[in-house]
This record gives C-alpha cells, sequence and structure tokens, in this order.
C-alpha cells in the first residue's frame, strides 16, 4: 500500500472513531447541600421546629471495576463512591422541611475513612426526591 492509501485509511478510522463517540457523562449524584437561610423569614421566624426523625436509609459502599467472564471488567463513574442516605421527617410551624437546615453530627462509632461530616456552623439543606426529603453524604471508598 503506497504511504497516501495508508495516510487516508487512518484519516478515515480517525474520523470514524470520533462520529461514533458516545459522551461520557461525569459522575453526577446527590451530595450535601449547604442550608441558606431565607432573610426573609428571620425577623418573623421566630419558633424553633421540634428535632426532625432521621432514619439511615441506606449505606452504599464504593467499589472497583468489576471482573467479567473471562479479561473483562466493567465499572462507571460512580463505582468509587461510597453513599449514606439518612431520611428526614420534620415539620415546622412556618416552613417545609426541605426549607429547613440540618446539622449532623457523629454520636458513636467511627466514620469511614475519608467521609467527613460538615461542622456545626454549616447547617445542610435536604434534597426532595420525589416528596422523600434525605440528605447525601458521599465519600471516595473504593
Amino acid at each position: 500500500m503506497s504511504d497516501r492509501r495508508v495516510r487516508v485509511c487512518l484519516v478515515i478510522v480517525m474520523l470514524t472513531v470520533l462520529v461514533s463517540a458516545q459522551r461520557a457523562d461525569a459522575c453526577s449524584v446527590p451530595g450535601a447541600v449547604p442550608h441558606v437561610i431565607d432573610p426573609s423569614k428571620q425577623a418573623t421566624d421566630i419558633t424553633a421546629p421540634p428535632p426532625p426523625i432521621v432514619m439511615l436509609k441506606e449505606i452504599k459502599r464504593g467499589r472497583g471495576p468489576q471482573g467479567g467472564p473471562g479479561c473483562s471488567s466493567s465499572s462507571s463513574s460512580c463505582d468509587d463512591l461510597g453513599t449514606v442516605t439518612l431520611s428526614i421527617a420534620a415539620t415546622d410551624d412556618d416552613s417545609p422541611p426541605q426549607s429547613i437546615g440540618y446539622r449532623i453530627q457523629l454520636v458513636s462509632g467511627r466514620l469511614p475513612g475519608g467521609l467527613d461530616l460538615p461542622g456545626d456552623s454549616r447547617p445542610l439543606s435536604p434534597v426532595d426526591q420525589n416528596g422523600q426529603i434525605a440528605i447525601y453524604l458521599n465519600w471516595v471508598d473504593g
């Protein structure tokens, strides 16, 4: 084959790869959202909400690529993330549960390596997914 034909073939292969390449999205998971106080309510909302009911909904450990049959393996950009999901039920005389800020503290035990809780000075806002109010804490685990 001539040099010119080899170059033309390489260009065709490169264009085919570029045209058929799929877009790769970065890992997207709900995470801890810093709470922002509504300034319009600071003067009028003077009653603190009662303590919420918090339940551990899920702990998901991160993992590396998973081996398949033979020499194959599969992975995604989120595989190495661990997630703690806290389900929250709260009431307030003036604000819906998703508008209340929450402070989280470890009462006993140890956190997994790499998972840090936000300090007391930084309350979190929950995420409302299909009517479920939750706080997600993520860390690189696998």
